[in-house]
């Protein structure tokens, strides 16, 4: 009998370390290169290089190729990457060019926030949404060419100080409404255009001026405003999110709108649900518990039963 409950509390232990080792064995694969779930980066040359499929990981002033910040002037995104992530390259003055790729849909919170050397970026036809301040401080960023239909834009998303053009698709014009809103929203630091370089929307609002009485001492008028505008999210008709119009032109250049958060990617909500293996070597280890129990209940009713019987 105590040798059948030596090999039952062995099994036991070896039901309780597989799914562990398990565990660590699915961790370890992932590449040491790694940046996302499916996605390696490569340096070489002043060029980093992000390949692979899928979402890029968010960071938080540690991303994985901070070290060569001062040296990275150029990324490239190859293969099917889908988002920039959170702070990615916040920060990176030497960065002078984005190759963006064709599958990018999305550009997380502050990912090129301080990104001073960036002039020109452009984006493909599926890319949907600006985070909230990525481009925020790009003090040289001046144009920005969308390829598809209208993004969605946080807030501070292209605040570069300055003023700023975006294009859009000759063959494919934005609603006037929500350009309207968008520009309102930037308080006329930002002007939509067809990539033609035509202009299709006429708003009265851009031609109004603020201006001060010549009696009146004011500012001189060099001086440039360094807060940016708080703007509302403007989200574009082919979106589900629906937002309300400015109704009336901005008189200064300091709009107050209420903000709003980026939502949580699908990505993140079934990391929530907890790693399968890590279900199942819990389930194990209550299985095991109970029929350990078990055993040693019929074991101590065996052994009082067995002196009744020596006596």
């Amino acid at each position: 009998m105590k040798r059948l409950l030596f090999l039952f509390l062995a099994a036991c232990v070896l039901l309780t370390l597989v799914p562990g080792a398990m565990a660590a064995e699915t961790e370890e694969t992932r590449p040491a290169n790694a940046c996302g779930e499916d996605l390696t980066w490569a340096y070489e040359n002043g060029v980093l290089t992000i390949t692979g499929s899928g979402a890029m990981d968010d960071f938080n002033g540690d991303a994985p190729w901070l070290d060569l910040s001062q040296n990275i002037q150029k990324v490239v995104l190859s293969g099917s990457v889908t988002t920039v992530g959170t702070d990615a390259f916040a920060g990176y003055k030497n960065l002078t060019e984005v190759d963006f790729g064709g599958s990018l849909k999305e550009i997380g919170i502050g990912a090129f926030r301080g990104c001073t050397g960036l002039e020109t970026i452009s984006l493909p036809t599926g890319f949907h949404r600006f985070g909230a301040s990525c481009f925020e401080g790009c003090t040289s960023l001046m144009e920005v060419y969308c390829a598809g239909g209208m993004p969605s834009f946080n807030m501070n998303c292209l605040w570069n100080g300055r003023s700023i053009t975006v294009y859009c698709p000759a063959d494919n014009l934005w609603g006037e409404k929500y350009v309207e809103e968008l520009e309102t929203n930037f308080g006329g630091r930002l002007q939509v255009l067809a990539d033609d370089g035509t202009d299709p929307y006429n708003f009265d609002e851009e031609t109004e001026e603020t201006t001060q009485p010549t009696t009146e001492e004011t500012i001189p008028p060099t001086t440039e405003q360094t807060v940016p505008p708080t703007t509302q999210e403007t989200v574009p008709p082919t979106t589900e999110e629906t937002t309300v119009p400015a109704t009336t032109a901005a008189e200064t250049t300091q709009p107050t709108f209420d903000t709003q958060e980026p939502t949580q990617s699908a990505e993140a909500s079934e990391q929530d649900g907890g790693s399968p293996l890590m279900k199942i070597f819990v389930g194990i280890l209550v299985i095991s518990g109970v029929l350990t129990v078990v055993l040693v209940a019929l074991l101590i009713r065996g052994g009082k039963r067995g002196g009744k019987d020596s006596e």
